[in-house]
C-alpha cells in the first residue's frame, strides 16, 4: 500500500511547501516559514549611504549608551537637556538632532525632573503642544528576566508613544533585586538592548562612576562592554561640566563637550522662599583632555575590590570613622573574606591538610587586604572589636 507522505506534512501546522527548484529564491532572501539563518552573499555587504544619527555622530538612532560620573557631577540636568533637545528638535553642543519623542524615566528624584522641565522652559520658552516628551516616576526592574520589560513595552505602546530616546535615571535604582557586580548588570544591559530593538530608540542610562577608579563606571565590566557609547561628566569648577566621549563604535571617542548651567528660580513655597534648580545655558564642544593612563590592576586586587564593592551593596552599613569626618559605606572584613573565599579556587597541593589549606586562604586574602590598604584604595578602621572597610 502506497503512503502519502505529502499529505502527511500538509496536515501539519507548521508545513510550508518548498518551491520547485527552478522557482527557489535566490541566495540571500528568506524564504516565509524557511530556516532561521540566511547566507548574505559578498555582494550585497555595503555600506549603506546616508547614514543616519539621534544626535549627530554621538547617539545612532538605535542602541545603548550611558552617561556617567561622581555624584554632583551634573549628570541628571545634562540629560534631562539632552532628552528635551530631543524632544523638541534643538541642536545641542552645536550638533543637529533628529526631532523624536524623548521618554525620562526618573526612577529615584522625579520631583527634581518636574523642576528641571520647568527651569528649562523658563531658559528656552515653553514646550510646544507637539512637542514630545513624558515622564515616568516609577523605577523599572531591568536587573531580573522577570522584570519589568514586558509591561514597560506596553505602557509605552499603550499611550501611543514612539520615542526616539529613552533615559534611565538611574541604573542603580533600576537594577531592583539585581546583583550590580554579576548577573544583574549583564541582565540590566541585556534588558536596556531589548527596549531599544523592541522601541526602535535610544537608550541613555545615567550611572556613577566606579568607588576606586577615575574614569570607570561602577559594577561589572559587561556595562562597558555592552553599551554602543559611553559618556564621562566630571564636574569643573563652579556650575561647570566636562562631558567626554569615553566610548563610540565606528566613531573618533576624541571628543569633549563644556558645560555651562545656572541657577534658575522656578517657584516660591510656603514661606516665600525660593525653590530653584540648575539649567543646562550651553554646551560648545572642546577639546578632549588627555586621556589617563590606565593603570594595570593585579588580579588579587581587582578581585578582592569586586568583592568588597558587592558586600557593600548587600550588607554595607553607614558609620562615622571619624569624630569629626563623614559618614561612609562600610562592611564588615569577615563578610568580605567570606565572598572572597569562594570566588578564589584553592586547590590542596601535595602535603596540604585542611589546616594549611585554610591558612594559605588566609594570607591571601590578608595579603590582598594590605596590598589595598597601602595604595589607599581600601581604608579600615575598627568598632566593637570588628574591622570595617571602605572604598575610598
Amino acid at each position: 500500500m502506497r503512503h502519502d507522505h505529502q499529505n502527511d506534512a500538509a496536515a501539519c501546522s507548521d508545513y510550508v511547501p518548498l518551491p520547485p527548484y527552478d522557482e527557489a529564491p535566490p541566495i540571500g532572501q528568506k524564504v516565509p516559514g524557511g530556516p532561521k539563518f540566511t547566507l548574505k552573499p559578498h555582494q550585497e555587504i555595503q555600506v549603506q549611504s546616508g547614514e543616519s544619527w539621534l544626535l549627530d555622530r554621538i547617539f545612532p538612532p538605535e542602541g545603548v549608551g550611558v552617561l556617567f560620573g561622581k555624584s554632583g557631577a551634573f549628570k541628571s540636568f545634562i540629560a534631562a537637556d539632552l532628552a528635551l533637545a530631543i524632544a523638541t528638535g534643538r541642536e545641542w553642543g552645536g550638533r543637529e538632532t533628529v526631532k523624536g519623542g524623548a521618554i525620562y524615566i526618573a526612577s529615584e528624584g522625579a520631583a527634581g525632573l518636574h523642576k528641571r522641565k520647568v527651569g528649562w522652559e523658563l531658559h528656552n520658552g515653553a514646550l510646544p503642544a507637539e512637542a514630545g516628551f513624558w515622564l515616568i516616576e516609577t523605577a523599572p526592574n531591568m536587573g531580573s528576566a522577570s522584570g519589568d520589560l514586558d509591561a514597560l513595552k506596553q505602557a509605552i505602546n499603550g499611550a501611543g508613544v514612539n520615542p526616539s530616546l529613552v533615559v534611565i535615571d538611574t541604573l542603580s535604582a533600576s537594577l531592583g533585586a539585581g546583583d550590580e557586580n554579576g548577573s544583574g548588570m549583564q541582565t540590566f544591559v541585556q534588558n536596556a538592548h531589548a527596549l531599544a530593538r523592541l522601541l526602535n530608540c535610544f537608550v541613555l542610562v545615567v550611572h556613577h562612576v566606579g568607588h576606586s577608579e577615575e574614569g570607570r563606571m561602577r559594577g561589572h565590566s559587561s556595562l562597558h562592554a555592552g553599551v554602543d557609547v559611553a559618556l564621562l561628566c566630571e564636574r569643573q569648577a563652579g556650575l561647570e561640566a566636562l562631558v567626554s566621549l569615553a566610548k563610540a563604535k565606528d566613531e573618533s571617542d576624541d571628543l569633549a563637550f563644556t558645560i555651562n548651567l545656572l541657577r534658575m528660580v522656578v517657584a516660591t513655597d510656603a514661606r516665600g522662599r525660593d525653590v530653584a534648580t540648575l539649567v543646562v545655558s550651553d554646551a560648545v564642544e572642546t577639546n578632549a583632555k588627555p586621556k589617563a593612563k590606565i593603570k594595570t590592576v593585579p588580579p588579587s586586587q581587582r578581585l578582592l575590590r569586586d568583592c568588597i564593592e558587592a558586600a557593600l551593596v548587600d550588607a554595607g552599613e553607614a558609620v562615622r570613622p571619624y569624630a569629626d569626618g563623614p559618614e561612609v559605606k562600610a562592611v564588615c572584613d569577615s563578610i568580605v573574606r567570606a565572598r572572597y573565599y569562594a570566588k578564589i579556587a584553592e586547590q590542596a597541593v601535595e602535603g596540604d591538610d585542611a589546616t594549611k589549606l585554610a591558612e594559605r586562604k588566609r594570607k591571601n586574602f590578608n595579603n590582598a587586604v594590605a596590598s589595598l590598604l597601602k595604595s589607599q584604595v581600601v581604608l579600615a578602621f575598627g568598632q566593637a572589636g570588628r574591622r570595617l572597610l571602605w572604598l575610598k
